[in-house]
Order: C-alpha cells, then structure tokens, then sequence
C-alpha cells in the first residue's frame, strides 16, 4: 500500500515538473517573440499547453502551472527577487494558474469533459470560455500588480494587458486543440484530426511566426526612421537659431563701425530693437579697451528673467586680458565663455575694419541661455522619445564640456545615438541625440496585421475543428441527412456573402494606395515640364495604374456577377483614345515577350454610346490572355464598325486550345490543364468576359486549333454618337464671379488630404483640411463653403456623422463622399443618406473637374 502511494506522489511530481518544464520552454519562445518595449507576447502557447494538460491529466497538476510561470516570469527579470519583484512573480503565476483553472472549470461545466468536440455548439463554446474569456484572468492580475508595483503607469496599463491577452488567446486557440489532437480521447476522432486539423493549424502557425518576425523588423526600422528624421529636424533647428542668434549679435559690431560713437542711450535702443526677437538672449554689453586697461562702458538688459542680473557677466572682466592675449593671429575672430549654462560672446570692434594697422577699440559682450535657446528652436517641433546633450569643445580639439543635457537620471546612452555638430563663437557644438525605447509609440495599422495573421490562425482552427465534426455526424448519423445538407446550404451562403465582404475590404485597402500612386501621377502630369522621355514613362505609370484599377475592380465584378448585382453605365466616349491606351498599356506585355502586336483599325467612328470602362475591361482580358498564352509570333487586333455594332477580333499564334476545352475555358476559376498550357491568374478572365459581353447585348465567338493558335471574334452593339452635340470641356472648373470656389476636404489620411488639396488648387479652389469630423464641423461653422469632400470612414466623427449634423443645421453646402469602397450598394446608401454625390478612390481629375463644374449648373 505504502509503495502504491509513493508510486503514485512521484508519477505526481514527475508530471508537475515536466509540466512545468515544457511551459517555462514555451514561455521563453514566447518571451522571445514579444511585443517591444513591452514583455507581452504576441503569441502565449504556454496557456494553451496548461489548459490542455488540465483537461488530459485533471485540475490536481495545477502546480506545474504555477511553478513553469514563475520560473519564466524569473528568467525574464534576470533572477530580480527584490519584494516588489518577488510579488510580481506570484502575481504572473498565480494569474496564470487561476486562467488555466477557470478554463477547466467552465468547459467541463457548459461542455463537457472528455469531448470529442463534433457538435459546432461545443466547439464555439470550447473555445469561447477557453481562449477569451478564461484569458482574461493573467493579464489582469498581473498588470494590476505592475500598476502597484509603479513599473507602469495609469496610462501604459491598456497596451500590456492587450497584448498580452490577445497572445494568450491566441495560445489556447492554437495550442489546445493541437494538444488534443495528439492525446485526447476518443483517439478513433482525434487521431483523424492529426491532418486535417493539426497539421494546417502548425503550417498556418509558422507562417504567422515568419510574418510577425518580419513585421518586427519593419517597426524597429521605422522607429529607427523616424528617430533619424526627428532629431535632423530638431537638429537643424537649433542649429539655425544659434547661427541666427550669431547673426544678429555680430550686427551689434557693425553698429560702432557705422557711428563715430556710440551712446549709452543709443547702444540700449538699438540693441533691444534688434535682438529683441531672440529671448534667450539676456543682455548685451560694450566693453571698451584701453591704454589703461579694460572698461564695462554700458549694458543693456534684454530678455531678462527674475533671477538674471546684467552684473553676472562681469567676473568675465577680470580676465578678458588673459583671453585676449591667448587669441593672437585670430584676433578678429570672436570669441567664448561658458559657465552654468550661459554663454557670453565677445566681438571685437577695431578702429578701422578694413585696415591693416587697425587697433581693437573694444568687444561686445552678449550673453544667451542655451537651455532658452533649445527651446525656442524645438518649442514648435514634435519631440518625443529623444534626449539632447550638447557639449562644446574649443578650437584645438578638445576639451570637451558639456552645457545643455535633458536626459533624465538614470538614463542609458547605450541606445540610437544620432549626432550633428556646427561652428559658433569660435567653439566647435556637438548635438548628441539618444533614442528613448521606453517611449516607442506602436503602429497599430501594422500590429493589426499580426493580430489579424493570429486571428486567422485562431479562426482556421475551429473552422477545421467545425467541418471535421461536420463530418463525423454525418459518416455516424445518416438520418440527419437532410437537416445536414440545409446547414452545408446556410453556410455556403453565409460563406459566399463572406467571400463578398471580404472582396469588397480588400478592394478598399488595394484603392487606398492606389489612390496615392495615380493622383500624384496626375498632379506630375499636370504641375511640370518634363522632356519627352520623362512624360512617357510617368503616363505610362498613370496609364498601369488605371489599368491596376480595374483589375482590382475586376475582384468585385465575378461576385457582382454570381449575385446578379452588376450594372452597365451607358455613356458617350471616345473609342479611338480608348483603343490607344489599351494598346499603350498590352504592347509593354507584348514587347517584355518579343512578339509583335499588329493593330488594325478601320471606320470606327470616334464617339460611341455604351459603356467604356467594361468595353475596356473585355478588350483587355482578351489581349492579356492572347499574350500569355503565345510565346512566339505575334498578336493582332483588328476593329471595325457594321451597322451599328463594334467588331472587335483578337487573333494569336500561340498554343491553341483543343475542341473539347472550347466552352470549359469560360468557367470561373478554370484554366488548361493539358502540356504545359498553365499560366499565372485566377482564371476569371474569360468567365467575366462573357458575362459582360452578354451583359451589354453582344456576342463572342472563339475558334481555335491546337498548336496554331486562336480566334476570340466579339460583336458590341454600340450606337454612334457623332451626331449628337458634345459639351466642351474646359480646362479648369467653375469659377464664381468673386474669387475662388472655396472647398472644405476631411480625411484622417495625410497623404489623401495633400493629394486632394493640389488637385483642387490646380483647378482654381482655395482649400481648407480637417483630419476628422469634428475639425471639419468646427471649420463649416466659421467659414462659407460651396463644398465640402468628406472621407465616410474618419476617427472622433465620421463623414455620415457630420452629414446630418450639417444637414441638421441648414448648412446648404454641397457634401461629397470620398471613400475607397467601390460596390454599388455602399455608394448607394451613401447618397441614400443624403449625400449630394459619391467619388470612389483613387479619384481621377477629370471626375474631379466633372464635379465642380457641376457647382455651376
């Protein structure tokens, strides 16, 4: 009996210590992955392997918890068991411990334990109570005892806790079910788990790894960046206003070389006049000398401050002598003194300036705060997260002194150092810069990313864990059947307005950079000269991007097609200009292949009545994929106009396509499987092709033979529109009769704000920027707009949020959506809410024009 006992209390404790083995080595991966300048995790799989080993073993091995959580948080303080230290240790791992036990807790009541996690409601609550909500219990605990503690302040509570509450849910939503995986019960479903679930969780795992890795490199280097940036501006600043402070003293010299001589009265006035504008500068002096020695003659208080007194530069009297002696073959040359942070410079003043045998009549003495200097050059500049030290040496190279320092005490210098140096006062000025990691400010949009990358993780894995249960029930329970298939039904949609959802994101975050890279090309175009060379290759960017455009619009149109949402926008265009750019933009494809494109146009009239922008879209497919799929030889487009119908033919030399695979080539997300036919692309092509050709009541035609190479014929009806009466367009938008159009622009992007600003100023506006709602309302109530440009999606208040409190307070200015969603239904509850028009990013000038000539109709 007693050897049973002792087995079972050292299979205990070999359990304990293996348990607490295994989560001090992930604790330490963890620690190694965490998020600077803090020890949050981005990832905690330490959480995840202590709430699957209380659900393997039991809650009694809660001790291996306690104990691998302690020896990490030990590790991580270098072995600190200071008492604020020490009680931060029992804090981190009795957080832990109470998190894994809560998780235990709740799952085995709600869930259920052991489960085999088949039914979708088990999963979801699994993880539920498991990952978020038992997650909560660690990060508070343990940021409530460094608050206590003073490591971190009231306001630094939010971004450790964060951090580290979203890497232990991450942890369990990754780690546990891989842990269950690999040794939970019943094995006949988990062990069929091990590839379907475990093994795309790892793969998927790793990937995010390499991603967080590489997005922690990007962040060091942008604050990196930014620190450089910050302390050249704040550098220069400085070093301006000590040249400046220079400047305007060595013009107090010239002053005696213009009068015969100087009085008291005269030095006091002009001398306040001409340095009052420098308020680290406190007084200035005239120090005449003599045959019989060295005068303080008069002075002039400027600046001063309470404890200053003029009379604190005169110790220097005492040995201006020995000074002036030690500064032979430079004597011109001016000259300093520091002490206590003041510096006085002396400028001699000589009989004749221009003469050879010129005597010094004297010196005027100035004195400045280096400390007042400092900030009246940076008081306007962004300085965060950086120290100055300034140290002079003299003329011969050293010594060194330090005058001005803000670093706090403490304070490492082993961190970015940045350093600039000038000439001033005959005195060689270091400015040392150091970097203060302490403050490094996180770039959220970047972080989301990584959040996002562990989210997906997290989410793949109960989807995997879902669709594994799904089949499960239905290999065990056959007359479920049918309630089975109306879930697979419900999901697919649910799925498909995901897929929709989703679509539409990525175009919005794909426009927004876009809108950059096509306005500012646009405003190139527009505001400068360039050789002919430099205009071709910057339209040629313009004339990508465009092209760009409308792939990424491309992503919306095979959804827009399965939901029978797109739509045709009937307008009058100029088909030869539309030709050229097409085949502007596919001759660079073309010419990177060595094939020749040969262009055939006949009596095609010059303006067509339909829809430019998917009449584009079709011609471009076709010649993209003829390109592709030819490797040598050539392409030809041929386009003529019969009785009212456009006919455009786009024949290839290249491989062919085979008889049976001539209507399989328009399926979505199909392409040739045969020999080496395989090229890159989403095989949307051709499937949105046709749909838009019958869309606008056309037909398309395509033979083809193996080896040879293929027709695509296409048939548009098209109606001329050379006899209906065009508006000319005019070179800038409507001008009212007294002065500019005055336009108001709101967006939280600085990029968007500046490329809007120089468009419309191009056309003629004067233009006024808020950075969200709420700038934006208070500038509507003071000025008088004509129109205001409003980004839907801003910070404090956005752009629907200022439209009805406009609207709700009778402004009559005209309101403008600006945003980067393109599907129909947002731009239509946009206008639906009461906005006057909707621009999609990127914005194109002459849309921009469009609408402000529109102000004068």
């Amino acid at each position: 009996m007693n050897d049973l006992f002792l087995m079972r209390a050292l299979n205990y404790v070999f359990i304990v210590i293996v348990l607490a083995l295994v989560y001090f080595g992930f604790g330490i991966l963890s620690q190694l992955l965490n998020v600077t300048p803090s020890h949050a995790g981005a990832v905690g799989p330490s959480a995840g392997i202590a709430l699957a080993a209380l659900l393997l073993l039991g809650k009694r091995i809660w001790p291996g918890v306690f104990l691998g959580s302690f020896t990490t948080c030990a590790i991580v303080s270098a072995f600190s068991f200071d008492t604020p230290m020490l009680v931060i240790h029992l804090a981190y791992a009795t957080g832990a411990t109470l998190s894994a036990l809560l998780g235990y807790v709740l799952i085995k009541k709600f869930v259920g334990i052991p489960n085999s996690l088949i039914e979708d409601r088990s999963i979801l609550l699994f993880m539920l109570l498991g990952g978020p909500l038992s997650c909560l219990v660690a990060p508070t605990v343990g940021v409530t005892a460094m608050y206590q503690s003073g490591m971190i302040g009231a306001t630094q509570i939010l971004s450790p806790w964060f951090f580290w509450w979203i890497g232990d849910t991450m942890g369990v939503l990754v780690f546990t079910p891989i842990i269950l995986i690999a040794y939970a019960e019943p094995r006949a479903v988990w062990g069929q788990r091990r590839y379907a679930v475990g093994l795309p969780l790892m793969a998927t795992f790793v990937l995010v790894i390499i991603l967080y890795l590489y997005v922690r490199k990007l962040e060091e280097e942008q604050h990196r960046q930014e620190f450089n940036d910050q302390t050249a501006t704040l550098s220069q600043a400085i070093i301006n206003r000590l040249q400046g402070d220079m400047h305007a003293i060595d013009t107090v010299r010239y002053f005696f070389y213009g009068s015969r001589r100087v009085e008291q009265d005269e030095f006091v006035f002009f001398t306040r006049h001409t340095l009052e504008l420098f308020p680290e500068i406190k007084s200035s002096s005239w120090i005449r000398v003599a045959k019989g020695g060295i005068n303080l003659e008069f002075s002039a208080a400027l600046n001063p401050y309470p404890d200053y007194e003029v009379s604190a530069q005169r110790p220097w009297l005492a040995n201006l002598n020995k000074l002036l002696k030690g500064r032979q073959g430079k004597a011109e040359d001016a000259f300093m003194a520091i002490e206590n942070g003041q510096a006085t410079v002396f400028f001699p003043v000589f009989s004749k300036p221009s003469n050879v045998d010129k005597h010094l009549l004297g010196l005027v003495s100035t004195t400045f705060l280096i400390a007042d200097l400092v900030h009246a050059s940076t008081e306007a500049l962004k300085n965060t997260g950086s120290f100055l030290t300034i140290v002079l040496e003299d003329g011969a190279g050293g010594p060194y002194n330090t005058v001005y320092s803000n670093q706090p005490a403490g304070f490492s210098q082993v961190n970015s150092v940045r350093q600039y140096a000038t000439e001033a006062g005959g005195r060689r000025w270091l400015l040392f810069f150091y970097q203060d990691r302490k403050d490094l400010q996180f770039h959220w949009s970047v972080w989301m990313v990584l959040i996002g990358g562990l989210l997906f993780t997290s989410l793949s894995g109960v989807g995997l864990l879902m669709l594994t249960g799904r089949y499960f029930r239905t290999e065990s329970i056959i007359n479920e059947r049918t309630e089975q298939l109306l879930k697979a039904k419900i999901a697919a949609e649910a799925a498909n307005a995901s897929k929709s959802r989703f679509l539409a994101n990525i175009s919005h975050e794909l426009r927004t950079p876009l809108n950059a890279i096509l306005g500012f090309s646009q405003l190139l175009l527009k505001k400068r000269t360039f050789n002919k060379e430099e205009y071709e290759q910057i339209h040629t960017i313009r004339q990508c991007s465009d092209h760009l455009l409308e792939l990424i619009t491309g992503i919306l149109d095979i959804a827009s097609i399965e939901s029978n949402k797109i739509r045709t926008d009937i307008k009058v265009f100029d088909s030869h200009k539309l030709l050229k750019n097409i085949v502007d933009i596919c001759r660079l494809n073309a010419e990177a292949k060595r094939l020749e494109l040969d262009v055939n146009t006949l009596a095609i009239p010059r303006l067509l009545s339909g829809d430019q922008k998917r009449i584009r879209q079709v011609i471009v497919n076709l010649l993209d994929n003829a390109i592709k799929y030819t490797e040598r030889g050539r392409v030809t487009l041929t386009a003529n106009y019969v009785e009212g119908h456009c006919l455009i033919a786009i024949e290839d030399t290249g491989c062919g396509i085979a008889e049976q695979d001539l209507e399989s080539i328009f399926a979505p997300f199909t392409q040739l499987n045969e020999d080496d036919f395989i090229r890159p692309g989403l095989g949307l092509g051709l499937a949105i092709t046709r749909e838009l050709i019958h869309l606008m009541g056309g037909t398309i035609r395509v033979s083809s033979q193996p080896g040879t190479g293929s027709r695509f014929s296409v048939s548009l009806p098209l109606p001329s529109a050379e006899d209906q009466p065009t508006r000319p367009a005019g070179n800038s938008a409507w001008q009212p009769a007294d002065g500019p159009l005055r336009v108001l622009i709101a967006d939280d992007s600085q990029i968007n704000l500046l490329l809007l600003a120089n468009l419309l100023e191009l056309e003629g506006c004067s233009v006024d920027s808020a950075a969200n709602g709420r700038e934006a309302l208070a500038l509507i109530e003071r000025h008088d707009y004509r129109l205001a440009l409003v980004d839907l999606n801003m910070p404090v208040m956005s752009g629907l949020e200022l439209l009805m409190v406009v609207r709700s307070r009778g402004k009559g200015l005209k309101m403008v959506a600006v945003s980067a969603y393109a599907e129909e239904g947002r731009i239509n509850d946009a206008l639906a809410a009461g906005f006057d028009a909707y621009l999609t990013k990127p914005i194109r000038d002459e849309e921009l024009t469009a609408l402000l000539n529109s102000l004068g109709s």
